[in-house]
């Protein structure tokens, strides 16, 4: 019982990095579409 506790326990924590790491790349990924979107509407006004 005390490792299916253990196990438990280390899923959340492996949950909970993984969560913090899908908001990061998250956070990224909208950060670069910004970017790319910037660099496309300054490319089509310099045409």
């Amino acid at each position: 019982y005390f490792g299916g506790q253990h196990l438990y326990k280390k899923l959340v924590d492996s949950s909970q990095i993984l969560f913090l790491m899908h908001n990061n790349s998250l956070k990224i990924y909208l950060m670069l579409f910004v970017f790319w979107i910037l660099i496309l509407t300054a490319f089509f006004m310099i045409l």
